[in-house]
């Protein structure tokens, strides 16, 4: 509370844009970082000996983004998408960037999709695929969760106010009978 007694937002208006698009390609990458690890990685790891670091990184993070879209009263639009988009289109140019500038034994981000040295088409198809395709259809599951979320917050909230008003109706019915018996109730008018 500040002090003239109104609320003071966690964040300052200023920054409340930057905060829902962080957010929003957070839920949205966060499918596609499990969906890429889950397809191409996991399964070498599992030859190799899988690490608990690439499980909680690359397969809970969609888990926990879950349950922070639950929890957290944010909007989501399908507008919101683009953001993403983006960021998967900067994400490309980085890996293109550090194939031809990084250290020469690291030079793959994601090694089986993203070569750009001898499957520069496959590198392409990838990105447009997870940017024009597997984007979208993250984002829908978004919308999706987040559509239930609202539909189940509402009904226990529209719940929860039908049972608080047929509580007050019971407590006023209950002291008028008491009123009426004992010359006075729980409440003094």
């Amino acid at each position: 509370m500040v002090p003239d007694g109104n609320a003071q937002p966690p964040v300052p208006r200023g920054l409340r844009w930057l905060q829902l698009v962080l957010w929003n390609i957070a839920c949205i990458a966060s499918l596609l970082v499990t969906f890429v690890w889950a397809s191409e990685d996991y399964v070498r790891q599992v030859r190799q000996g899988t690490k608990n670091f690439d499980v909680q990184a690359h397969g809970l993070v969609a888990f926990f983004m879950l349950v922070d879209q639950l929890l957290i009263a944010d909007t989501f639009k399908l507008g919101h998408m683009i953001f993403t988009q983006i960021y998967g289109l900067v994400y490309l140019a980085f890996s293109v960037i550090w194939f031809y500038k990084g250290p020469e034994d690291e030079k793959y981000l994601y090694e089986d999709t993203l070569d750009w040295g001898e499957n520069r088409l496959q590198a392409c198809l990838s990105g447009g695929v997870a940017v024009g395709v597997l984007v979208p259809i993250a984002g829908l599951l978004h919308l999706v969760v987040f559509r239930l979320r609202e539909a189940l917050y509402g009904r226990v909230r529209d719940k929860d106010i039908g049972y608080i008003i047929s509580l007050a109706f019971e407590l006023q019915e209950n002291n008028k009978k008491e009123r009426r018996t004992t010359g006075r109730g729980h409440f003094t008018n």
